[in-house]
């Protein structure tokens, strides 16, 4: 997959973003967190999980030299809210809110 990154580089003596292309997979991931978020889809409600994730590419411009560090956010399940399968995101959910109650 394709991914754009904007570098804070000076090109061509121009003080502006340069544009790469991110071509093929991570060479180094790395998990960051996880989170659940609810959504409806029609009159369904939906309870998703995503995770949180430190991603470097090669540089494109520079491979092997260099690495481009990214956080992406990926969709890992998702599901209705009243079926069996949401039991274990809606433990994580309550978790995670009682986790940050507790830290406020």
């Amino acid at each position: 997959m394709n991914k754009i990154y904007t570098e804070n580089a000076v090109d061509n003596n121009w003080n502006q973003p340069k544009l790469l292309v991110i071509n093929g997979e991570p060479i180094k991931e790395e998990h960051i967190s996880w989170y659940t978020a609810r959504s409806f889809s029609g009159t369904s409600e939906i309870i998703s999980l995503y995770e949180v994730v430190r991603a470097d590419y090669e540089h494109p411009e520079a491979p092997g030299y260099t690495t481009i560090s990214q956080i992406e956010i990926r969709l890992r399940n998702s599901c209705k809210i009243i079926s069996e399968k949401a039991a274990p995101l809606l433990l994580l959910e309550a978790a995670l809110k009682t986790v940050s109650l507790l830290n406020k």
